[in-house]
C-alpha cells in the first residue's frame, strides 16, 4: 500500500470512528461516544445479555465491571412509527454502565452491582459498591442480586404492559429490599435513568402542562401517572415514556422526581447540589445530555422485613394529527367501567405553521359518563407563537358510563390558522369478574398428619385483562400451612378467559376434629373482595394389624420370631386381639413387649395358652401412626403349613402362612 493510499485508509478510519459505527471483523459495532473520555469498546472481559419482545430489548452488562447495568432500546418499537426501529431509549451502546441504582443504607450511598471505575473516575472520588451474589437471565426476566451488608437488593427487569398502549412495550425496573440483619436499618432507593432517543439527547421531558428544558425537581404531591418525551410534534423520532402511577401493577409513585444533566447525577450517587433552571448542557460541553432520578426516600425497615420499588418506562402511544395547529393527544387505552381511579388525558398543541396564531381555542370532547375532577374541557390560549408548544393535562374520572368504544376528541381553531382535530379511542370494558372455585381433596377425606392440596381455580371472565389477582388463604385452628408455604399468593396478570390455579399444601394438626373450615379471599385491583369456603371432612383410617415374621422359609428347629405390629394406629385403643395358631407344628417360647407396653404396664394384658395367644384391651396412647407392640419368638418343629390367624373381637381379620420344610 503506498503512502497516499494508507492516508486516505487513516482517513476512513477516523471517520467511521467519529460516525460512531466501525465495522471489525464483519460485525458491526455501535459506539456511542456521548461522553467525551468514556470511549466504549467491545472487550473479551465485558458481555451483555439481553431479552426482546417484538417493541423493545432490554440490555444488561454483565460484567465483570458494572455486573447488572442496564439500557433499553426498541426493536419493532411503535408500529405506527417505523422511524423508531433499533434506537436507543436509555444510553448504553454497546455497553450499559451510565444508568445505575442507589441504595442508601443508615446513611451511606452504595451503588447497585458491580464496581463501575468510570463513575469513580468521573466523580474523582470513591464509590461504595455492594457485592453481586447472583445474576440470571431468563426467557423473559433478567435478575441481579446484590448484597449490602445484611441488606439484599434484588434487581428485576422485565416486560410490561403499557396501559397506553395495552402491549408490553415498556421494560419494569424494579428493586425488592430485605433487611437480613438483626438490627432495624434505614434504606433508600434512587433509581438514575440515562435517557436517550435515538441520537437525540436533549428532547424535553413533557410532564403535566410543562415541557422542561432545565433542571427541576417534582414532589411526590406534583406528580402525574405518566410523564412522555418526544423531540418534535409533527413527526417524533422517538416517544418515550415513564410510568410513575399504575397501582394495579405495583407501581407507586417516588416521593421526588428530578431532572438534571447526567454528569451531575453520575458524580453524586444520591443528594447533589440542586440547582432549579440549570441547563442540562453539562459544564464544558455544548450538548444537553438528560437524565432523570426518582428516589424513595428512607424508610426504617425492621429485622426481616422488605419492601419493593418499581417504575416502568418504554414507548409511549400518542394519536398525532400534523398540520399548521399540531395536535397529539393521548389516555389510557382501556378501563373498566366501575373503575374508581383517575385518568389523565394530555392534549399536546404545536403551531407548527410558521406564523402566530392569533384567537386560538383549543377544546376537549370527553364521552357521556366521564366527569372533569382536575383541569378543564376549553381553552383560550390567545396568542399561540410561531414554534411554541402547550401542553393540557385533564384528569377525569368514569361516572357510570356504558361499556364500548368511546372517542375522545381535541379540537383547535384559530383566526388566522387552519383548525385541527384528532380523536383517541378509549375502550371502556364492562365490570370485571373473576370466577373463583375452591377444590379440596375427593370426597375431602384424608388422613392424620399428611398433607393435602387446597386449590383455587380462577377464570377471568371479562372482556379485559386483570391485574394483581390476589389470593389469601385462611385456616381454623385444626389446620395449617407448613414452613415452606405462605398464606397470600398473587397472579400478576388475569387475561381475558385465561385459567389458572393457586396451590396451598395444608396440614391438618388435630385428628379429633372432624369438620374443618377452609376458606380462601380472592380480589384484584378492580375486582370487589370475595370470599369462598368449604368444610373439610377428617376420617382417621381404621387400624390395620399384621404380623410380621422375622424369616418366612423356615426349616424344622429352626428359631423365628413375629412382630404383632399396627398400622393406622391412631384410632388403636382399648382393643382385643388374639393370635391362633397349630402348636403342634411350632413351640411359644417366649415375648419381647416394646418399652411402651412394658412402661404403661400392659404386659399382663398378654396371655399364651396352647394354640392361642391373646390381648387384652390394649391402649395405644403414643400418638404414632405405625405402633410396634410384641416380639412373639417360636421354634418350628415339624414339617408343614402354619396359619397364623388374627381375630379382633373373635373375627378373624388377617392370616399369615409360612410353610415349614
Amino acid at each position: 500500500m503506498n503512502r497516499i493510499n494508507f492516508k486516505l485508509f487513516i482517513l476512513i478510519l477516523i471517520f467511521l470512528n467519529i460516525c460512531g459505527v466501525l465495522q471489525i471483523s464483519g460485525q458491526e459495532i455501535i459506539v456511542d461516544n456521548k461522553h467525551p473520555g468514556q470511549k466504549e469498546v467491545p472487550s473479551k472481559n465485558n458481555r451483555i445479555e439481553s431479552i426482546q419482545n417484538e417493541f423493545i430489548k432490554i440490555i444488561v452488562n454483565n460484567g465483570p465491571e458494572d455486573l447488572g447495568r442496564f439500557a433499553v432500546e426498541t426493536v419493532g418499537g411503535d408500529p405506527q412509527n417505523p422511524g423508531d426501529n433499533n434506537n436507543s431509549l436509555i444510553f448504553g451502546r454497546p455497553i450499559p454502565w451510565t444508568s445505575y441504582t442507589t441504595v442508601w443504607i443508615d446513611g451511606e450511598a452504595y451503588v447497585f452491582g458491580g464496581i463501575n471505575r468510570k463513575i469513580e473516575k468521573r466523580a474523582g472520588k470513591k464509590v461504595s459498591f455492594g457485592e453481586v451474589i447472583y445474576h440470571e437471565v431468563t426467557a423473559d426476566r433478567i435478575i441481579t442480586e446484590c448484597a449490602f451488608g445484611k441488606i439484599q437488593v434484588v434487581q428485576e427487569l422485565y416486560f410490561a404492559r403499557n396501559p397506553i398502549t395495552r402491549v408490553r412495550d415498556m421494560a419494569s425496573v424494579s428493586y425488592s429490599i430485605k433487611n437480613e440483619g438483626e438490627k432495624d436499618t434505614k434504606v433508600g432507593i434512587r433509581i438514575m435513568l440515562d435517557t436517550k432517543l435515538g441520537a437525540n439527547d436533549g428532547a424535553p421531558f413533557r410532564i403535566g402542562d410543562k415541557a422542561i428544558t432545565s433542571e427541576i425537581k417534582f414532589l411526590k404531591k406534583d406528580l402525574f401517572d405518566y410523564w412522555q418525551t418526544f423531540d418534535n410534534l409533527t413527526s417524533p423520532n422517538i416517544i418515550a415514556q415513564g410510568i410513575l402511577k399504575l397501582a394495579e401493577n405495583g407501581v407507586n409513585p417516588p416521593d421526588r422526581m428530578c431532572l438534571v444533566n447526567w454528569g451531575t447525577l453520575a458524580d453524586n450517587p444520591w443528594e447533589f447540589d440542586y440547582e432549579e433552571g440549570r441547563s442540562f448542557i453539562r459544564l464544558g460541553e455544548f450538548e444537553k445530555d438528560t437524565a432523570l432520578a426518582l428516589y424513595w426516600d428512607p424508610v426504617l425497615v425492621s429485622k426481616g422485613d422488605s419492601f419493593s420499588v418499581k417504575t416502568l418506562y418504554g414507548l409511549g402511544g400518542i394519536t398525532l394529527s400534523p398540520g399548521s395547529l399540531s395536535l397529539g393527544i393521548t389516555a389510557p387505552a382501556e378501563m373498566y367501567s366501575t373503575s374508581k381511579k383517575e385518568i389523565l388525558i394530555m392534549g399536546y398543541i404545536l403551531n407548527s405553521g410558521g406564523f402566530d396564531s392569533r384567537d386560538t381555542v383549543v377544546s376537549i370532547g370527553l364521552p357521556e359518563g366521564f366527569k372533569v375532577v382536575n383541569g378543564k374541557t376549553l381553552y383560550d390560549l390567545e396568542v399561540l407563537f410561531s414554534g411554541e408548544s402547550r401542553q393540557i393535562p385533564v384528569k377525569v374520572i368514569l361516572d357510570n358510563p356504558s361499556a364500548g368504544m368511546k372517542k375522545i376528541q381535541l379540537k383547535v381553531t384559530s383566526a388566522t390558522l387552519d383548525k385541527n382535530e384528532t380523536y383517541r379511542q378509549i375502550n371502556i370494558l364492562s365490570p370485571p369478574t373473576i370466577k373463583a372455585q375452591l377444590i379440596l381433596p375427593p370426597e375431602k377425606i384424608i388422613t392424620y398428619n399428611e398433607y393435602f392440596d387446597a386449590i383455587v381455580a380462577l377464570e377471568n371472565h371479562s372482556t379485559g385483562q386483570i391485574d394483581d389477582v390476589y389470593t389469601r388463604i385462611k385456616l381454623d385452628k385444626n389446620l395449617s400451612l407448613p414452613d415452606f408455604e405462605i398464606p397470600r399468593k398473587i397472579i400478576s396478570t388475569l387475561e381475558p378467559g385465561q385459567k389458572k390455579n393457586i396451590d396451598w399444601k395444608v396440614k391438618v394438626k388435630n385428628k379429633n376434629a372432624v369438620e374443618n373450615n377452609l376458606g380462601v379471599e380472592v380480589k384484584s385491583s378492580v375486582t370487589a373482595s370475595k370470599k369462598y369456603s368449604e368444610y373439610l371432612k377428617i376420617k382417621t383410617p381404621a387400624p390395620v394389624v399384621r404380623l410380621i415374621p422375622s424369616k418366612e422359609n423356615l426349616k424344622v428347629n429352626d428359631y423365628f420370631y413375629l412382630m404383632l405390629q399396627v398400622d393406622n394406629a391412631k384410632a388403636f385403643h382399648n382393643t382385643d386381639i388374639s393370635i391362633d395358631y397349630d402348636g403342634e407344628l411350632v413351640e411359644d417360647l417366649r415375648q419381647s413387649p416394646e418399652f411402651w407396653l412394658r412402661k404403661d404396664d400392659q404386659i399382663s394384658r398378654i396371655s399364651h395358652q396352647p394354640d392361642k395367644i391373646s390381648l387384652s384391651q390394649i391402649n395405644n396412647d403414643q400418638e404414632k401412626s405405625i405402633l410396634k407392640i410384641c416380639k412373639f419368638h417360636f421354634k418350628a418343629l415339624k414339617k408343614g403349613r402354619l396359619d397364623f390367624l388374627i381375630r379382633k373381637n373373635e373375627e378373624v381379620i388377617k392370616k399369615l402362612t409360612l410353610t415349614i420344610n
